[in-house]
């Protein structure tokens, strides 16, 4: 059960972190050549992560992340 909680909570972290980094790159892009009223901006999640080795180290981090804060806890974490 410590390794579930810990790799849900390391996910749960990568993932917002990931939502976090795509709106402000996107920002951060549209900023200069703001697109026309009612036009789609798309974005594409594999290419990201093809071409940037980092999000795997932030996964990796993350999840590791997670692991030790589940094992810092206090209280005992088994069911």
């Amino acid at each position: 059960m410590f390794i579930l909680k810990g790799i849900l909570l390391g996910l749960g972290l990568f993932g917002i972190c990931l939502v976090i980094y795509v709106i402000g790159m996107t920002r951060l892009i549209l900023k200069d050549t703001p697109p026309a009223p009612g036009t789609a901006i798309g974005i594409d999640f594999v290419t990201m992560l093809q071409h940037n080795p980092w999000f795997f180290v932030a996964l990796v981090a993350c999840i590791m992340l997670g692991l030790s804060i589940v094992g810092s806890w206090p209280t005992r974490v088994a069911s």
